[in-house]
Order: C-alpha cells, then structure tokens, then sequence
C-alpha cells in the first residue's frame, strides 16, 4: 500500500473511531452544578479585594475543594469559598481564600500573566457548554492578571487580553479575590438560559498544593481540560455584546537629515470587528498599524530553528486557536514579514454540531506605492489564502483539514499546503493522533509529504509513548 491510500485509511478509521467513542463517551451528565444568582444593578459589589460587601451573601456557597496535587482526591489543606453573582452586565466573582499561615502566602508584583510563581485563584468557563473551548481568568494576591482563551479541548491562547476587573487583598486570615467579568467580553450563544462549563483552580505555592471544586484527575496534566468542567447554571436573560468594532488611524509626519529635503510620510487605515452572529466575526484590516503591539522580546538564536515569537497583532488574534494544527503548517507572523499588509479579511467561527471553521485571506507589498512614490521593490507582493475546518466532539477529540496558500506577484512562484489531523482522547489517559502533509512550492512536487501517527498514555504509575513520523526530502511549508 503507497503513502496516499495509507494516509485515506487512517482518516477514515479515525472518523469512525471518533464518532465511535463520541457516543460511548460524551459528556452527557450534570454532575457537579453550582448556580449564579442574579442582583440589581444597585446592588454591584464595589471590586476592592475586601469581599465586605453584604450582597455577596446572596450568593450560593462553593466549597469543599479536593487536591490535584500532592495527594490525588484528598480534601484540601485549606479552606477555600467562591460566590457567583450576576447582573444585565457583567459576572461577579468573590473568593474568600483561607490559610492558616498568612505569613507564607507567595506573592509577586509583575507584569500582566506573571503569576506563575504565586499563589493564585483560576476560573475556567466554557460559555458554549460545547466541551472544547472557553475562557481562563485567574490572579495573585497582589491582583495581578492572567487571561487565554481555550480552544480544542487542552490548548490556549495566552495572546488574549480581555478587558476586566479584579481586586485582591491579604488579611489576617488569608487572602481574598474579587471578578468583574463583563458579558461583552466574552462570546456565548444568545439564548434567554445559559449552561456553561465551569470550574475553580486554587493554587497554594509554599505547599506545592493545587485544589479544585470540581475535582481534576492529576493524569489530565498542569491544564485544566475544557471537556472535564463542571457546570454553571443560573444565567438567564443576557445578551452577547460588543458585535461591532472600529479602529480607525491617521498618522502623519515627515523627516529631514542633513543630506534630503524633508520628506513627507502620510498614512492611514483601520482595523474592523463585526459579530455576523454570536457564533460567526467578520475581520477585516487596511493597512494596519502596530506600533501599538507589544514588542517582541529579543533573542538570540544559536540553533538551527526559526524562533516563533507569539502572535499579538489583532486582526490574527480572534480565533487565532481554529488555524493551529499539531504540527504547525501555519505561521501567520509570515504574513508582513517581507512587506506591508495592504488588506486582509477573516471570518471564522462555530457551526451546528461542534463545527469550527476559519478563513483568512490578505496581501502585502508596498503601501507607500499607492501614495504615488516610487516603488520599494524590496517589499514582497504576495496574495496569502488559509482555510480550516475541524470537527469538535464533546470528549475532547477532533478531526479536521486545512489548506494554505501564498502566491507571489510576477512570475509562476507560489507556495501551498494541504493537509489532515485528528485527535482522540479516551478516557481521559489514552490518546492518539494523527496528521498528514503536502506541500507544493515551485519545481517540488514530488517526495514533498509528511506523516506522523503518534499512540500515547499519560497517566501514573507509568506513561507511554509511540510516535511514527516521516518527512520527506521535499517537504517544505516555509
């Protein structure tokens, strides 16, 4: 049997194995099931990391949380409540977080996501109750911020940045948390009663000692997975918001040195979000600018790989999870690399039945071109096109298929990828995948796939690991 019809033959028993275990193994029970309780307005607690406001009362307890580690399953060492309000607006989160020894409680003032070496209170929601993707939101005890968001069951996007409110205090019995989540930052169907995935993580750094209410089997790994929340219910009669956004900018200067005249620069452009549905962004960008973007940190590569610096850039942000694939065949900081983006468009979303799907197109050259100055023939003119789908299923596995393609101007240079990948995930601890490759770039079309099959156990007392891959010669995705 030759490559090809071995790469039909995998996909096929993997859609069949998927479905298969689909219905064996969804996540069909509500089990651990806490409920938000709905105040007035008026009645919004002031987020100050005191929790002294008496409608926090109101709220239904959350307790009894069980070690993740050191002890597998054993209660926690210490005391932990979390209170869930709600109103038209926004989601309200208060955390009385106990520990008898106040004095050991690690705290660290750093930038935004800097809490890995704290103590620190984690909230998981998947909005679309879909058991794949959803939301993190988690601080220390000085208040300082983490957010992702969630995608295919265990992976993240830390590129995310919401727009929240937090406050944290330490006190004489321990430390104390307080969310302000508002419901325009977030994506969830528009329905008039919500069911989300929920759980809470707490994390007691002096004692190594990380503490759930809805308890997370240690095999599962350091992530919480979106397919083994519990359930938060409760929520009704809110609506999704912020279905429209615009950027828009003008920039305008000019430079002299002592060899040229002044030298006029005139600039401008913008940056579009459109929400077609609450399931379904439009994106579009002309001419972006971003110098408001976070500086890469700098580095220094001895190795013989290209060092991937994340994706902060706003237009590739949103849903920027649907277009990763285990082995990446796409790499959107490509896109401007070698010249300036002129425009670009993306839509990408959910459909019925767990149905994720992304398409991006863009182009680059020379911008300053179009302001009648000489051409910069230095700036790459390309025409960029990426398409994914992937179906989603309710215990964590995944099947899909992506196409990208990059077309140089001038000539019969191009280069294009083609590819497949699944995941299964069974019960919990055994998984395996796959992904198949081509790639056709000028004068290499033959010798030009890739293949891995990988079968894997994660779980104590032992792991196991058995990964098949080929590359060939002429495989290049670059």
């Amino acid at each position: 049997m030759n490559y090809k019809n071995f790469s039909i033959v995998i996909i096929l028993f993997f859609t069949i194995l998927i479905n298969s275990c689909e219905k064996i193994f969804s996540h069909d029970k509500m089990e651990y099931v806490v409920e938000a309780v709905e105040i007035k307005p008026a009645e919004a607690p002031k987020i100050d990391g005191k929790l002294d406001d008496a409608v926090w009362r109101k709220g239904k307890l959350i307790t009894n949380f069980v070690q993740k580690v050191p002890i597998p399953g054993a209660p926690a060492t210490e005391k932990s409540e979390i209170y869930i309000l709600y109103d038209k607006e926004n989601l309200y989160v208060g955390c009385r977080l106990y520990n008898l020894h106040p004095e050991n409680i690690f705290k660290e003032l750093k930038r935004r996501e800097g809490i890995v070496g704290s103590d620190q209170i984690q909230l998981y929601f998947d909005t679309f109750h879909n058991h794949r993707t959803g939301y993190q939101f988690a601080v220390n005890p000085y208040g300082v911020q983490l957010d992702s968001q969630r995608f295919d069951d265990n992976n993240r996007n830390r590129s995310w940045d919401g727009i929240w409110e937090s406050g944290a205090g330490i006190d004489s019995v321990g430390w104390v948390a307080e969310f302000k989540i508002p419901f325009y930052n977030i994506r969830f169907p528009d329905k008039e009663e919500q069911i989300w995935g929920f759980n809470v993580e707490r994390v007691i750094r002096y004692k190594a000692e990380h503490t759930n209410w809805k308890p997370v089997s240690f095999d599962d790994g350091a992530i919480i997975r979106m397919s083994r929340l519990g359930h938060l219910v409760g929520i009704k009669g809110i609506r999704p918001g912020r279905s429209f956004e615009f950027y828009p900018y003008y920039l305008s200067g000019f430079s002299e040195t002592s060899e040229t005249s002044k030298l006029g620069k005139n600039e401008t452009g913008f940056d579009l979000k459109y929400g077609i549905s609450t399931d379904v962004t439009l994106d579009m960008t002309i001419n972006p600018d971003y110098a408001q973007v976070e500086a890469d940190v700098r580095d220094i590569n001895l190795t013989r790989y290209t060092t991937r610096f994340p994706e902060k850039r706003k237009f590739f942000l949103e849903e920027g999870g649907i277009f990763e694939t285990p082995s990446e065949l796409f790499y959107s900081r490509r896109i401007g690399a070698g010249g300036d983006i002129l425009w670009g468009t993306k839509i990408s979303g959910r459909a019925g039945k767990g149905i994720e799907f992304g398409l991006l197109a863009s182009q680059t050259g020379d911008w300053n071109y179009f302001g009648l100055r000489e051409k910069d023939s230095s700036k790459e003119e390309a025409l960029y096109g990426i398409a994914r789908v992937r179906k989603g299923f309710s215990n964590g596995s995944s099947i899909g298929m992506m196409a990208a393609d990059k077309e140089l101007k001038g000539g019969n240079n191009y280069s294009r990828i083609f590819g497949a990948d699944g995941f299964l995930l069974y019960r919990g601890i055994y998984r395996a995948n796959f992904q198949i490759a081509s790639s056709m770039n000028t004068g290499l079309l033959k010798d030009n796939n890739y293949y891995s099959l990988g079968f894997f156990r994660f779980a104590i007392p032992w792991t196991v690991r058995i990964t098949m891959l080929r590359i060939e010669p002429d495989f290049d995705i670059n």
